[in-house]
């Protein structure tokens, strides 16, 4: 005997708002993100599991993705090149730039996988550590 087709006519609708589908973030910026996970304290990156498993499946040093991150602070934050840029999803948005390596921090040496900062990585670095002292 043939099967019916399921029609949707019949399936349940959920209540309004309970779908994902036409509810859009507006973007803010960086300063507004850190602010609004500060005041919820959450933290901003730190455990953000998909960069996490992104640097671990790429065999990328945590230290690498540290100056990553602390060249995003700086270029997103007020002062910053990149101050005024708005995501919905800042730290998809930081997940990007690791995988796209956006900063040219690293370089991968093809004959042993290593990892290793190029010049922009070292400016990156001896910023941090400028900033610590």
């Amino acid at each position: 005997e043939p099967k019916e087709e399921p029609s949707l006519k019949d399936s349940p609708r959920p209540p309004e708002g309970a779908s994902g589908r036409g509810r859009k973030k507006n973007p803010v910026s960086f300063k507004t993100f850190v602010d609004a996970c500060q005041a919820s304290g959450e933290k901003v990156i730190g455990d953000y599991q998909p960069v996490l498993d992104y640097c671990e499946q790429a065999k990328l040093p945590a230290e690498f993705v540290n100056l990553c991150w602390a060249e995003f602070k700086r270029r997103h934050l007020p002062g910053g090149t990149a101050e005024g840029k708005r995501y919905t999803d800042w730290r998809r948005a930081f997940l990007n730039c690791v995988q796209g390596n956006w900063y040219g921090i690293w370089f991968a040496d093809k004959a042993t996988g290593a990892f290793a900062l190029t010049t922009k990585g070292v400016q990156a670095e001896n910023v941090v550590k400028g900033a610590e002292q």
